[in-house]
């Protein structure tokens, strides 16, 4: 093959793999059953799981929203939350004994780069990225969370892959 027959098919390909839509995950049972919920105060929302809640910390130049079930006795399933700020920090790994890895997954309709820490077996995933606000507050958001299981780590980041900005 010529060689501008192979940067015309590249093209072409790269040109299909970043059309708008091109990072839409797919739907699945987990993500049917999540209940789109506004976030308090900011025009984001998240779509969360049947008894989980939502609470905001307010911080001085920040916000930090933490969700959870409701029933703090339910110790199998997932937790999270993300900082809205300008001056986001990544959290340490729990412990050394805790193996760091990049995995992807999606937030705001991109497939980004995680960082996951696997504790043997105890999952924590953590990400800094632009918020979307499309002002200046907040410029950026952490988004953290941690589960039990390799099935909990796929439905939190499928809870965070709902995340988005509304208006």
């Amino acid at each position: 093959m010529k060689q501008y027959q192979i940067t015309i098919i590249y093209l072409l390909f790269t040109l299909i793999a970043c059309k708008p839509g091109a990072h839409k995950l797919p739907d699945n049972a987990f993500k049917k059953t999540l209940t789109t919920k506004q976030i308090p105060g900011l025009k984001y929302s998240i779509g969360l799981p049947a008894g989980y809640i939502i609470k905001k910390s307010k911080g001085p130049d920040f916000s930090v929203y933490y969700f959870y079930p409701a029933d703090t006795t339910n110790r199998t399933g997932f937790e999270g939350g993300f900082y809205m700020g300008n001056n986001p920090a990544m959290f340490p790994a729990a412990n050394d004994s805790c193996k760091e890895q990049k995995t992807k997954a999606y937030l705001f309709g991109n497939n980004e780069n995680w960082t996951l820490n696997d504790c043997n077996g105890k999952y924590q995933v953590q990400l800094i990225t632009k918020s979307n606000s499309g002002t200046d507050w907040p410029a950026y958001i952490h988004a953290f969370g941690s589960c039990k299981s390799k099935a909990e780590l796929d439905k939190l980041l499928e809870v965070y892959a709902t995340l988005q900005k509304t208006d």
